[in-house]
């Protein structure tokens, strides 16, 4: 359930309700709830009261939804360790299995025990400051230099295109791409919250600029961090960038 409010007691009164209404749906076709496993998150850019109460729901700072950590304030602190743990054990794989196959092989284990973890999510947790990405991008780059047996110290990215594979960085942009992509043709597996989420310029502007007929999108104002981190704003940006 998601409800946005800027009143926190809107915020109580409104959930409560529907809770209500939940429950008893529950009631009606015989289901149950357990309420242990049941929690609430409020995402805002500024702090909330904390005597908040959503029908005796334990709050919490963080969620695991859908294999996915996301935190109250939107930072992706928690899904960033969690990647990185996941790397740092399978980065040693590959550091160990490296003497005894090919190239080729340990392109195919990268893209078994580290792809799907830079990959899964990411046009969501992506969007987070390149301080917190560096210590995946860290690991991408031990990785990859251990396939060459190359040194620590040695530049990751000519040993990324000997491989013709993408960096943390460039596979967020193939990413949001993508999705712009699939939003802009209007494919039907597109979530309908997405739908309308990007507005062509042409649309917008009254006035024929360089920018309008490429086609490019409008790109929204934003105040900060968070707007920066909006899909509107950051796909219409990477969009932008792709050349004709």
């Amino acid at each position: 359930m998601f409800f946005t409010s800027d009143k926190v007691q809107h915020l109580e009164t409104v959930m409560d309700e529907e809770l209500k209404l939940v429950f008893k749906y529950c009631t009606t076709n015989k289901l149950s709830i357990n309420l242990a496993k049941t929690n609430y998150m409020v995402i805002s850019s500024s702090r909330l009261d904390g005597s908040l109460h959503i029908h005796n729901i334990e709050r919490k700072s963080q969620i695991k939804y859908l294999g996915v950590y996301i935190d109250q304030n939107l930072h992706w602190g928690p899904q960033i360790q969690h990647i990185n743990d996941k790397l740092v054990k399978n980065v040693g794989i590959i550091s160990k299995i490296r003497y005894y196959v090919d190239l080729r092989t340990l392109r195919q284990l990268y893209f078994s025990f580290i792809y799907p973890y830079l990959t899964y999510g990411i046009t969501s947790w992506g969007s987070t400051c390149k301080t917190r990405l560096h210590k995946i991008q860290t690991k991408q780059n031990k990785c990859v230099r251990s396939m060459f047996f190359a040194y620590s110290r040695d530049n990751a990215i000519p040993y990324f295109n000997l491989l013709e594979i993408l960096t943390l960085e460039n596979i967020y942009k193939f990413k949001v791409a993508l999705f712009t992509h699939k939003i802009t043709n209007n494919a039907t597996n597109v979530p309908i919250t997405f739908k309308g989420t990007l507005t062509l310029a042409s649309e917008v502007h009254s006035y024929n600029t360089r920018f309008v007929p490429n086609p490019n999108f409008h790109r929204p104002g934003i105040s900060n961090n968070y707007g920066a981190g909006t899909f509107a704003f950051v796909g219409s940006k990477i969009w932008e960038n792709i050349p004709s």
